[in-house]
């Protein structure tokens, strides 16, 4: 019974949910991405600096947009079908899933070298860093998947926690040291 009665309370309620969203969320400006085709995977930020960092899967490119000037700052090319992306304010560094050649570049966020590449297993995908264990985690595979875990200092592989199926997207829950 208390079932059917959450039930009916959202739906009465998602009506005025919704114009609240209408109320408070709204387009502040665009963006071009002059030269950029094919579809975009998996964004990040850099709050600190004020960019975002776009994996442009189909260009193969990370596009770096300043998000206070509204431009792009950078268009990092050659990439293989750049999928995650994480940006990690410690260590100042972009990490990049490229799900083509199974690999993960990190690049410096302030000069855009490239610090280093790990490589993975197949379809790397979706990046999370985890603060509290200094560690980024990856999701790939495509019918065994598995999570790798990479030391965010060395830029190495240190392990894999197997899934069973692909990771398209999960999420870590810091406090109880689980991800989902």
């Amino acid at each position: 019974m208390s079932r059917v009665l959450l039930i009916c309370m959202l739906i009465a309620l998602a009506p005025s949910v919704a114009r609240a969203a209408d109320e408070f969320l709204h387009e502040e400006g665009a963006i071009a991405l002059p030269g950029v085709v094919g579809r975009f995977d998996h964004f990040s930020v850099d709050f600190k600096h004020k960019r975002l960092f776009v994996a442009a899967l189909g260009n193969d490119t990370l596009e770096v947009l300043d998000l206070a000037h509204g431009k792009v700052v950078k268009q990092l090319p050659g990439l293989k079908e750049p999928q995650g992306v994480a940006f990690v304010a410690e260590t100042e560094r972009i990490w990049v899933a490229n799900g083509e050649s199974a690999t993960i570049h990190v690049f410096d966020a302030k000069t855009f070298e490239l610090a280093g590449t790990i490589s993975t297993r197949d379809d790397p995908d979706n990046l999370r860093y985890d603060a509290a264990a200094k560690c980024v985690y990856v999701g790939y595979g495509r019918g065994d998947g598995a999570i790798g875990v990479c030391d965010a200092a060395t830029l190495k592989k240190t392990g894999d926690i197997a899934v069973g199926g692909h990771p398209e997207s999960f999420k870590i829950e810091p406090k109880c040291n689980r991800n989902f």
